[in-house]
């Protein structure tokens, strides 16, 4: 992957907005992974989060590091039922794994399409990279 995913795993924490009827939904996420070249994240099917990607996969992600650099990517969330992406998950997340070890069917794991990724660093203008 690119300088984008090293970006938001260096970040810790990112944001994703959605849109619900028009009206924007912005929530932190934390997990995120690699798999097969494509960038991951993952929730439940229960949270309205999932529901709204469903409705409309159009999504939003930023984040800033604590020297204040920012990203800010574009893209289309796109559903991923496969069953080896949610086990490469649970070995390597064990936070999600202690969350959902009784519900796994719970899990809905998503991944970028068409994304578009600019960073900004040291406060000079945003340039394009990979996500």
């Amino acid at each position: 992957m690119g300088k984008g995913v090293d970006f938001l795993k260096e970040a810790g924490v990112y944001f994703i907005a959605t849109s619900d009827d028009g009206q924007p939904q912005l929530r932190p996420f934390g997990s995120n992974m690699e798999y097969n070249g494509r960038f991951y994240f993952s929730m439940g099917r229960s949270k309205n989060v999932y529901k709204q990607m469903i409705s409309n996969p159009k999504v939003s992600l930023a984040a800033i590091k604590q020297n204040m650099d920012w990203i800010r990517i574009v893209g289309e969330a796109v559903p991923d039922e496969s069953e080896e992406v949610k086990k490469y998950l649970f070995e390597n997340n064990p936070r999600i794994g202690e969350i959902y070890k009784d519900k796994p069917g719970e899990v809905a794991m998503f991944y970028l399409k068409n994304a578009t990724c600019m960073v900004t660093e040291g406060g000079k203008e945003p340039t394009a990279v990979d996500l």
